[in-house]
């Protein structure tokens, strides 16, 4: 069918998800449950299905990077893993020395009329 060459192959995801009984209720559960944040329904979406990643996120409408990326999480660490992780706080504002924000910077205070 293809003049040019070209053919498409589908690879196997290297992380098999199988879920236990007790991982497809709370993943059910996700799902159903209104008050669940929609980005963790889709992980758990993608974390639950057993097709290819590239079959996944098409059915999802989400690039394949994000579906290889959530289920090897939940290959690694189950539930867990689905999860945000912690980030790191904001860096510390750094101020010119005085230590005060607008000192020695040559700003000054807006003049009234």
């Amino acid at each position: 069918m293809f003049s040019s060459g070209w053919c498409i192959v589908v690879m196997a995801s290297p992380y098999r998800v199988v879920l236990t009984g007790t991982d497809r209720e709370v993943l059910d559960g996700w799902v159903r449950a209104g008050s669940t944040p929609q980005r963790t329904v889709l992980r758990a979406l993608i974390a639950a299905d057993g097709d290819s990643n590239a079959h996944i996120a098409a059915e999802l409408g989400v690039c394949v990077d994000t579906a290889r990326k959530w289920r090897a999480r939940f290959y690694h660490r189950g539930i867990e893993g689905l999860t945000d992780a912690p980030r790191s706080p904001a860096p510390a504002e750094v101020f010119p020395v005085g230590g005060r924000r607008g000192e020695g910077m040559g700003l000054s205070a807006p003049r009234r009329a």
